[in-house]
C-alpha cells in the first residue's frame, strides 16, 4: 500500500519536472550552445525534492486520518528538517550529525550543476527512512504491537539511516561530478594539472 501510493506520487511529480523537460527540447532548437545537462541536473534535483517532501507527507498521512492534522504535522517536520542544522553546533559529532539531517540546501548542488554524492545519497535515505516509518505505523495498527516495540524499530531504522549519512557524508567518501560546459563549479583541467604537480600540502 505505501509502495503503491508512494509510486503515484513519484509519476505524479515525473509529470510535474515533464513541463519543464519540454522547455529543455524546446531550447535545444533555439538557444545556441544550450548546456543541456546543467539544466538536466536541476530537475533531477527538484524532483529528488518533491519525492522527499511526498513521502514525509506520507508518513505523517500514517500518523493522522484527518488531512489537516497531517498537513500541520508534515510542515511542523519540514520546519524542524530545515532549521536542524543550527542546533548543538559546538558539539563536533552532533554538528555532523545535525547538518547533514538539514534539508535546506540540498537541492541548490543539483541546481547549480553539480552532482555530490552527499546529496543525492541524502534525498535516497531520507525518502527510504520516512517510507519505512510509515510501513512500521500501519504494521503496528494491524499488528497490534506494543509501543516499545514499534518505537525500537523506529529507533532502528533511524540509527542506520543515521549511520549510513553520516559514512556518506565523510570528505574521503564524497565524490562529484561538474556537468557544466564550463567546469565552473570544479577546477579547469589546466588547473588539475597544476595541483598535480605541486608538492606538500595546499590549503584553500
Amino acid at each position: 500500500i505505501i509502495l503503491g501510493k508512494f509510486l503515484s506520487m513519484m509519476i505524479f511529480a515525473l509529470l510535474v519536472v515533464g513541463i519543464f523537460v519540454v522547455y529543455v527540447i524546446y531550447c535545444l532548437f533555439v538557444v545556441e550552445n544550450f548546456d543541456v545537462c546543467y539544466i538536466l541536473t536541476g530537475i533531477l534535483g527538484i524532483y529528488l525534492l518533491i519525492c522527499t517532501y511526498a513521502s514525509i507527507g506520507l508518513f505523517m498521512s500514517t500518523i493522522s486520518s484527518y488531512q489537516i492534522i497531517a498537513a500541520v504535522g508534515t510542515f511542523v517536520l519540514l520546519t524542524f528538517l530545515n532549521f536542524v542544522n543550527g542546533i548543538w553546533q559546538d558539539i563536533d559529532f552532533v554538528r555532523d550529525i545535525t547538518w547533514w539531517l538539514a534539508l535546506s540546501g540540498r537541492s541548490d548542488t543539483f541546481v547549480n550543476g553539480l552532482i555530490c554524492s552527499e546529496d543525492f545519497i541524502y534525498f535516497l535515505l531520507v525518502i527510504t527512512l520516512f517510507l519505512m516509518f510509515a510501513i512500521i505505523k500501519l504494521k503496528a495498527v494491524r499488528q497490534k504491537s506494543s509501543w516499545t516495540v514499534t518505537w525500537g524499530k523506529y529507533i532502528g531504522v533511524f540509527v542506520l539511516a543515521a549511520l549510513l549519512g553520516y559514512i556518506s557524508s565523510r570528505p574521503k567518501m564524497m565524490f562529484y561530478y561538474d556537468v557544466t560546459e564550463t567546469k565552473m563549479n570544479t577546477l579547469t583541467e589546466n588547473s588539475q594539472e597544476i595541483m598535480a604537480k605541486m608538492k606538500g600540502g595546499l590549503t584553500i
